[in-house]
């Protein structure tokens, strides 16, 4: 099936004649056919963030929260290695979601560590 949809792009690509700005994202470029690189002029690569990067973000987003003291934020950064910047910051939203419907008492490592294994790829 996935190979239908990507074959019925690139002729729609193919045959459009508009003066449109075809612009495509993907978390996963490493599972799309490189025919469809080929298609496009310009590709612009946003690397995933570092380790650091992962830790200010979780800091910052995390700011206001009240994170209880037993939360290793280095040890779920760490475990966070490999997510996009999407990734982490739907992984702090979650947490806001729980503590905003079930209190600072939802809120720990396991239940983040939880959403990170959750946003891992299976491949």
């Amino acid at each position: 099936k996935i190979k239908r949809v990507l074959n019925s792009f690139l002729l729609q690509i193919e045959k459009d004649d508009s003066r449109s700005l075809i612009i495509a994202a993907t978390n996963l470029p490493e599972s799309l056919d490189v025919a469809l690189f080929r298609r496009f002029d310009d590709i612009i690569q946003f690397p995933l963030p570092t380790e650091e990067d992962i830790y200010q973000l979780f800091d910052l987003e995390f700011t206001g929260f009240d994170l209880p003291s037993t939360i290793d934020l280095r040890k779920v950064t760490h475990k966070a290695i490999g997510l996009s910047f999407a990734d982490i910051h739907r992984i702090v939203s979650d947490v806001w979601k729980d503590y905003l419907v079930y209190g600072d008492k939802n809120v720990s490592e396991e239940k983040i560590l939880h959403y990170v294994e959750g946003r891992k790829r299976p491949f």
